[in-house]
């Protein structure tokens, strides 16, 4: 995430940390940055966004950590095009 899109979600994106997934992926009482299933919407409109400038086979055949700049600059895209964060 770059600088100027400082939030909650950003840190925990790349986490494997359990509690981190838990946040992004169930919810529940103990998770309440987020709602439930929040990572699973975010993940579709990130693809949706990658799919706009990436065709499947690229996507599909790109390194990790060219993947994870390319989530990283989608989300940042995704804020912008919703007006920021705020």
């Amino acid at each position: 995430m770059s600088d100027r899109h400082s939030h909650s979600a950003g840190p925990r994106l790349f986490s494997a940390a359990a509690a981190d997934m838990n946040a992004l992926f169930v919810g529940g009482a103990d998770t309440r940055d987020f709602p439930d299933r929040f990572g699973y919407y975010v993940g579709l409109r990130v693809a949706e966004e990658l799919g706009t400038r990436y065709e499947l086979r690229e996507l599909a055949n790109m390194p990790p950590e060219r993947v994870k700049t390319a989530v990283k600059t989608g989300i940042d895209r995704l804020i912008s095009k919703a007006g920021g964060c705020h």
